[in-house]
């Protein structure tokens, strides 16, 4: 997992991807998917969702034990599954659309609700959470976070363009070009 691809991460969303790891490793898998990244939740206490969401109460005996494990002995580093790629993507959604730069965990935790059919969003509905009402209260407690810094100038100019948004911009500079054509000519 490159440093780069984390960069707008806060720390502890950072390190539910360690603790996400680490209980891949525990269970002996080969790669991280939406169940680890829950897991990771569940450990990290200092989270958005565990402080306003208040999810690891929901899952109080895996919590116990998941915060139990010993570190790892043989440290390896391990792919993000399929899933877990598209959660990690979507969390990066999440937060452009609550125009934030800082991936927190409640973007996590929306992105593996919007994963339907995964083990994790599975496991979170059984424990009563609905994307719609998560995405509410997220969205209501926007003030409350916890500031991570002073996010780069201009980051939001470093979101993917969509193919539409290529087309408008296209669309855009031709006729800026074709009002300079009509205004030099009219000389």
């Amino acid at each position: 997992m490159g440093g780069s691809m984390f960069r707008r991460y806060s720390n502890p969303a950072r390190r539910v991807i360690f603790f996400a790891r680490e209980i891949a490793l525990h269970a002996a898998s080969n790669e991280i998917d939406s169940t680890h990244l829950l897991s990771g939740l569940l450990i990290e206490q200092s989270t958005q969702v565990n402080k306003v969401l208040q999810l690891s109460s929901r899952f109080p005996e895996e919590t116990a034990r998941l915060k139990g494990l010993k570190r790892f002995p043989n440290q390896r580093d391990l792919p993000l599954s399929r899933e877990g790629k598209s959660i990690v993507a979507g969390a990066a959604s999440e937060a452009d659309l609550l125009a934030e730069y800082w991936i927190d965990t409640h973007h996590l935790m929306l992105a593996i609700l919007s994963e339907s059919s995964c083990a994790g969003a599975k496991s979170l509905r059984e424990a009563g959470f609905r994307l719609d009402d998560v995405r509410r209260v997220v969205s209501e407690s926007q003030e409350s976070r916890e500031n991570y810094g002073t996010p780069p100038s201009l980051w939001w100019l470093e979101k993917p363009i969509t193919r539409m948004g290529k087309i408008g911009a296209f669309l855009y500079l031709l006729f800026v070009l074709m009002l300079i054509r009509l205004l030099t000519e009219n000389r």
